[in-house]
């Protein structure tokens, strides 16, 4: 699903002058957080719309067999697509 956040590539890798792994992952560009303030400047039929996307990722997460433990709104990007936004469910 479109929605979801895809990654590319996931490693883990030593911090620097650390002995602990970190993890990390490279993943399509995004252009911030979907937090009020930028939900709030979206004309309300955008603002529909954009949510009845984050609606359709997260089914597309339970069709996979994922549940998502930890969704806020801290976990929603958004992604300049065209003239409108699109989500990114992280």
């Amino acid at each position: 699903c479109k929605y979801v956040l895809q990654g590319f590539h996931a490693s883990t890798y030593l911090q620097k002058n650390s002995t602990s792994e970190k993890y990390g992952i490279i993943a399509e560009y995004c252009h911030g957080r979907a937090n009020k303030t930028f939900l709030e400047s979206l004309p309300l039929k955008e603002r529909w719309t954009f949510f009845l996307n984050i609606l359709e990722g997260a089914h597309a997460i339970h069709k996979q067999g994922y549940v998502h433990f930890d969704f806020k709104s801290d976990n929603i990007l958004y992604k300049k697509i065209g003239n409108h936004y699109e989500p990114r469910i992280i």
